[in-house]
């Protein structure tokens, strides 16, 4: 009976450790996530026109088309990247809601949904792009945005 209490308690004590170091991990990670950093290192900056020592970053505006305008820089570590990453990073991190449509279109972003008269357009470097974000390739000091226009 005494060996079985202590193979029942060893269990315990064991159980209590191992939800311990997930409980504290879970911090930890929670923690990062917070202060605005991912597990890459990627973030987006509230100050987007803030550049350090000619450093190039990348540039992501939201256009709603109403007059109301947010604008992100990232500081990836990446020579280029699609700029569907920019909008998944803002969303991810920015409290932008995105919904998607066939072709990683954007179907919504913070509740401006495409309909017949208005639809987002993504633009860059001020260049209308007749493919999606997804298959759109941009690179450091480009200016990628999505604008809410008519139709």
């Amino acid at each position: 009976m005494q060996n079985k209490k202590q193979i029942s308690n060893g269990v315990n004590i064991n159980i209590k450790k191992a939800f311990l170091q997930i409980f504290i991990g879970a911090i930890i990670i929670g923690g990062l996530f917070f202060v605005g950093l991912s597990p890459r290192g990627q973030k987006f900056s509230s100050n987007p026109d803030s550049v350090k020592n000619g450093e190039k970053k990348y540039f992501l505006t939201l256009n709603y088309g109403n007059g109301k305008i947010r604008k992100f820089s990232s500081e990836m570590a990446e020579e280029k990247t699609r700029a569907w990453n920019l909008l998944q990073l803002a969303s991810a991190q920015s409290a932008v809601s995105v919904e998607i449509e066939d072709g990683f279109l954007p179907r919504s972003i913070d509740g401006f949904k495409n309909t017949d008269q208005n639809k987002w357009v993504l633009f860059v470097n001020g260049a209308r792009q007749t493919n999606g974000p997804f298959e759109v390739f941009v690179k450091k000091g480009d200016l990628v945005e999505f604008k809410y226009e008519k139709q």
